[in-house]
Formats: C-alpha cells, sequence, structure tokens
C-alpha cells in the first residue's frame, strides 16, 4: 500500500493539468492502477534485491572460502613408513595417467564431486598406487584429495570383492590393464 506521502504526490498528480478533466471513475481507476503499478514495482524491487543479497553473500563465502588450486601436499617424512621421492613422483605419474585417460581435470579429481567417472578415476588411481607402492593408506589419500582412510579401504575393498565399479566383465577392469601397462 501506498504511504500517505505518496498517497498526496498521487492526488498532486492527478489534479495536474492532463489529468483534471478526468472523471470520478477516470481517477478511481487511475489511482487504482497507479497504487498496483506501485506495489508490483516494489514488489520486483525486493525480490531483485534479495537475489543480489544472495549472491553477494554467496560471493563472500566464496571468496572466504577460496583455497589455492588444490596440490600435492609434502608428505610427513618423520613417520615410521617413510615415502621416497621415487615413490611420489610414481604415484603422481599414476594420477596424471588416470585422469588423462578419463578426461578429468585435477580440481574436479580431488574435489568431493561423486560423480561416475570422478569415483572410477579415484578408485582406479587409489588401487593402483596401492598395488604399484604398497604405501600406508594415508600416504594413498594424500594423491585422491586427502580422502579418510577408510575411503581407500573401502575402493580396495570393492576391487577385491569385485563389487559395485570393479565388478566382472565391467570396462574399468580393461582400463586398469591399460593404464597399468602404461607406468
Amino acid at each position: 500500500m501506498l504511504n500517505q506521502k505518496q498517497n498526496q504526490e498521487l492526488q498532486q498528480v492527478l489534479n495536474f493539468t492532463p489529468y483534471e478533466n478526468l472523471t470520478a471513475r477516470e481517477k478511481a481507476i487511475y489511482m487504482t492502477a497507479a497504487r498496483n503499478g506501485y506495489n508490483l514495482g516494489m514488489k520486483h524491487k525486493r525480490q531483485i534485491d534479495r537475489v543480489e543479497t544472495i549472491l553477494f553473500n554467496k560471493e563472500i563465502i566464496n571468496q572466504a572460502n577460496a583455497k589455492p588450486k588444490k596440490q600435492y601436499k609434502k608428505m610427513n617424512t618423520n613417520r615410521a613408513c617413510k615415502t621416497t621421492e621415487a615413490a611420489i613422483d610414481t604415484a603422481k605419474d599414476i594420477v596424471a595417467k588416470t585422469i588423462q585417460h578419463y578426461g578429468v581435470s585435477m580440481e574436479d579429481f580431488v574435489s568431493i564431486k561423486k560423480f561416475n567417472s570422478l569415483v572410477q578415476a579415484r578408485s582406479m588411481a587409489i588401487n593402483l598406487i596401492k598395488e604399484v607402492l604398497n604405501i600406508s593408506l594415508n600416504s594413498v589419500s594424500h594423491f585422491v584429495g586427502n580422502r579418510d582412510h577408510t575411503t581407500i579401504i573401502h575402493h580396495l575393498r570393492m576391487k577385491y570383492e569385485k563389487k559395485h565399479l570393479w565388478e566382472e566383465n565391467k570396462r574399468i577392469w580393461e582400463d586398469y590393464q591399460t593404464i597399468k601397462e602404461s607406468l
């Protein structure tokens, strides 16, 4: 609804020369249309303001949470199970070949996204790294986005038990041989 000041402005407009010859009915129609137009305009303005506020808040949150592109973290060499530089290079090579084979980006590969192609690529890399290098689960997780060790166990178990992604006669077995032979 219009406030008192806006009603006064509307009355002034209606008393303006082009509108003074209107009948009472025409003035009522004009006032109703002006009120409806004003209210509709304010409704749209509130919606636009709300959307802009949401977008602004998302931008602020994204800037606050912005992380540089994921890089491989330097592994803790103070542990009992040390990972050699050669093993790190081999694991990086396995990840690079897996990413290239599946056509995914490194950013997506280490993200939390769960698209089938990404899950297959991660599972492939996890199994190859563990099989080829036989390093700790925690060390394997550094190369696939710092996943929890239970995630690594899950992917290893899937291959071992030939379940889910790793069922018999699935293409992932061919991909596995192709990538393993290219190492």
